[in-house]
C-alpha cells in the first residue's frame, strides 16, 4: 500500500494542530509494509523530526496558489499512490487517484466578507469562487470525507448533496505536546485578573464583538487576545488604540504551548465569541485545565461542550455582559468551576490518539 499525506500545513495553526496528531499516532495503527509518502514545503523540510515511518517528500506547491495545481500535482502524481489524504480544502484539482479529504468547517462559504481577506476585493472574489469549487469537486469525487463534528458533517450534506453517505466524523483532541506540557503544572495556579481570548482575528471570530462588549462593561479585569501577529492583529490595534494604551486590552502573538498554557492556568476565564467554529480547540484546552469557558451560544458547541459552558448570544453585546457579570458574581461565591470538574470526560471523547486509530481503518479499508 502506497500512502500519501498532505502535511503542507503543519505549522499553521488550526489545521497543523491535526496535521500533527495525525502524523505522530498514525504509525502505531499501519501495517509495516505500507510506505507512506508525507508532503511537507520545502521551507518546513528540516524544521520537525517525524517517525522513520515516512518517507518525506519537499514540495513548493503551497495551497491556494497555481502551483499547487500544477507541480504539487506532478509531485504527488510522480509517486504513483493508492490512497491520498488530503488535510485541507484546497487541494489539485486534476488529481484523478482515489484520495480522502478533511474538511473542517465551510467559514469561508458561510461568510463572505471582504474583511476576511488583506487581498483586493477582485482577488479575494476569485478565491471565494475557487474556495467553492474545491470543496463542491471534493464532495462529488472523494472516497470520503472526514469532519471534526457532526455539525460541520450536516453542513456539508446541505451544501453538497453529493457528498451524503461519504461523511466521517473524526474529532479533534488535545495536541500531544500540550497534553505533555500542561502535566508540569500545578491546576491549582492562583488566578490573576483578566479574561483571555486564544486563536485568530479573523472577522468569523468576532473579537472586535467581544473587545467592545468588554470595554463598555468597565470593569476591572483585562482583556488578554492571544493569537497571530498579522493584518488582522493589527487593524484591531489600530481600532482600539487607547484601550491598548491604557492597558484595558493587551495583546500576545506567536506563543510557545508552555507561555500558552500559563495564560490558561491563570485565567479567570477563556472567551470564545466566534460565530462559527468547526470545533473550538481552545475551548477543549481551557476546559483540559479547569479554566472555566464562557462562549457563543452556536450549534457546534452545543453539540460538542454542552452543559460545560457558560453561554451567551454572539450577537448581543448585552447578553455577554450579563454573562461576564453573572460569572465575577460566581467567582466572588466560588462557585465558577462546577461546569468543568467533569472535563475528563470530554478528554476521553476528544482524543486524538483514539480518532487517529479511526483514520488508519479507513487507510486499511482501501488497502489490498
Amino acid at each position: 500500500m502506497r500512502l500519501g499525506i498532505d502535511a503542507r500545513l503543519i505549522f499553521q495553526t488550526g489545521v497543523g494542530v491535526y496535521i500533527r496528531n495525525l502524523l505522530h499516532y498514525l504509525p502505531k495503527y499501519l501495517p509495516e509494509d505500507w510506505r507512506v509518502f508525507v508532503y511537507l514545503l520545502k521551507k518546513d523540510y528540516n524544521k520537525i523530526t517525524l517517525s522513520s515511518r515516512y518517507i518525506l517528500r519537499p514540495v513548493s506547491g503551497r495551497w491556494h496558489t497555481l502551483s499547487e495545481q500544477t507541480a504539487f500535482l506532478l509531485d504527488i502524481w510522480r509517486d504513483r499512490l493508492d490512497l491520498m489524504h488530503f488535510t485541507y480544502f484546497s487541494f489539485p484539482v486534476f488529481y484523478k487517484r482515489n484520495f480522502l479529504i478533511t474538511l473542517h468547517d465551510l467559514i469561508p462559504l458561510k461568510y463572505k466578507t471582504g474583511r476576511a481577506s488583506s487581498k483586493s476585493k477582485f482577488i479575494y472574489e476569485f478565491k471565494h469562487k475557487a474556495y467553492s469549487y474545491l470543496v463542491s469537486y471534493a464532495a462529488d469525487k472523494a472516497l470520503r470525507i472526514l469532519t471534526p463534528s457532526r455539525t460541520v458533517g450536516g453542513e456539508i450534506s446541505r451544501f453538497f448533496p453529493k457528498a451524503k453517505g461519504k461523511i466521517e466524523i473524526v474529532y479533534n483532541g488535545l495536541d500531544y505536546r500540550f497534553d505533555q506540557i500542561s502535566k508540569k503544572f500545578s491546576k491549582d495556579a492562583k488566578r490573576f485578573d483578566y479574561f483571555l481570548y486564544v486563536g485568530n482575528f479573523y472577522p468569523h471570530k468576532n473579537v472586535e464583538f467581544l473587545i467592545e462588549s468588554f470595554l463598555e462593561l468597565n470593569i476591572k479585569s483585562k482583556l488578554i487576545l492571544a493569537g497571530p501577529d498579522d493584518f488582522f492583529a493589527d487593524r484591531l490595534k489600530k481600532n482600539f488604540a487607547k484601550a491598548l494604551l491604557k492597558g484595558k486590552i493587551e495583546f500576545r502573538h506567536n506563543l510557545d504551548l508552555k507561555r500558552l498554557v500559563y495564560l490558561y492556568l491563570r485565567a479567570k476565564a477563556l472567551v470564545h465569541p466566534s460565530l462559527d467554529e468547526g470545533f473550538g480547540l481552545p475551548v477543549l484546552e481551557a476546559l483540559s485545565l479547569g479554566t472555566p469557558v464562557l462562549a457563543s451560544d452556536i450549534k457546534v458547541f452545543r453539540e460538542l461542550f454542552g452543559d460545560f459552558l457558560y453561554f451567551f448570544d454572539p450577537l448581543s453585546k448585552e447578553s455577554l455582559q450579563k454573562q461576564l457579570l453573572k460569572f465575577l458574581s460566581l467567582l466572588d461565591e466560588k462557585k465558577s468551576f462546577i461546569k468543568t470538574s467533569d472535563a475528563k470526560n470530554l478528554l476521553k471523547k476528544y482524543n486524538f490518539k483514539t480518532q487517529i486509530r479511526k483514520v488508519a481503518d479507513m487507510y486499511k479499508s482501501y488497502g489490498p
